[in-house]
């Protein structure tokens, strides 16, 4: 059976009889109800509701158990907030995990020893929807925590990439780029402002050996990538060719060519915007139009 008020005001009339201690009880205990009744296929469709009176009945529970099903459920809500560009409402639903996580474990120490992975991830999120929302201050303390608990070098770049992005939003260009360089020395890939004639010429001479007696078109059927440090370095050196061109311009072909490096060495990476720039540098720098427009091709086709 299922009951519906007339109207929206006779429900509000209703719940505003309630003392500020009864509503959150209620809440809790439609939240209970709307979980018992909703199927797993059904669960990502409701979600917003759900969450809704679990978020408004964190004050009637002390239930631990209680905490940590309404922290996955705001981490399920903040995903499917930020898949449709809702930034501001994603970054509510990661707040409020936070919140729950911490009446989990009040020592943030704590947090990080007994649920490391859960901690990554809400974290790492937590900073990427700050920035989007513009509050970069908040998004760098976050990250300046999330590096002084990362385990492995491969986290550490991960979340170097969320400064990177958030330096060059703010037209922060040079600070872009130290951050990415230092991000990469981590996967072992250690590229200097200095010398950059020189190391820009062991990359060429590194791409023709790489391509030596290989037909441009013919790339397209190299393996994957699978190295996941590779994979990471191909994002990286891509998210910097941007704030390089407006800070280190002299540096920009060496980040290309080292890029197509990776590729022709690790694999095609679905990250191909080395190889459009490759092709531009070709034609416009070298005057090689087939060349450049080969490896524009090659992009287009891998990106598809």
């Amino acid at each position: 059976i299922r009951l519906r008020f007339q109207h929206d005001r006779v429900q509000q009339a209703g719940y505003e009889l309630l003392s500020a201690d009864e509503r959150p009880k209620l809440h809790l205990a439609i939240a209970k109800v709307l979980l018992a009744s909703t199927s797993k296929e059904q669960l990502e469709e409701k979600i917003f509701d759900i969450v809704g009176h679990c978020n408004k009945s964190v004050k009637a529970t002390t239930n631990k158990d209680d905490y940590r099903q309404f922290l996955d459920l705001n981490l399920t809500a903040a995903k499917r907030a930020r898949s449709a560009a809702a930034y501001s409402p994603c970054l509510d639903y990661l707040k409020t995990a936070e919140l729950l996580l911490n009446l989990i474990y009040p020592d943030d120490n704590k947090v990080w020893s007994a649920e490391y992975e859960l901690a990554y991830d809400l974290y790492r999120g937590l900073a990427e929807a700050e920035y989007l929302n513009g509050n970069f201050e908040a998004s760098e303390k976050l990250i300046s925590n999330i590096l002084k608990h990362v385990k492995t070098p491969l986290e550490k770049a991960e979340t170097y990439k969320i400064l990177i992005i958030q330096y060059s939003l703010k037209a922060a260009y040079k600070e872009s780029v130290d951050a990415g360089l230092d991000a990469l020395s981590l996967l072992g890939i250690n590229i200097s402002k200095e010398n950059v004639d020189e190391a820009i010429g062991k990359e060429v001479a590194r791409i023709k050996e790489l391509s030596e007696g290989k037909i441009t078109e013919s790339l397209i059927d190299a393996p994957l990538m699978e190295n996941t440090e590779m994979k990471v370095a191909v994002t990286l050196l891509t998210d910097l060719m941007s704030p390089c061109w407006n800070s280190y311009p002299n540096m920009f072909p060496l980040l290309v060519f080292r890029t197509v490096n990776l590729y022709l060495e690790h694999g095609l990476n679905p990250v191909s915007y080395g190889y459009s720039c490759y092709g531009i540098i070709l034609g416009s720098g070298f005057g090689q139009f087939k060349d450049g427009d080969d490896y524009g091709t090659l992009a287009f086709r891998i990106a598809e």
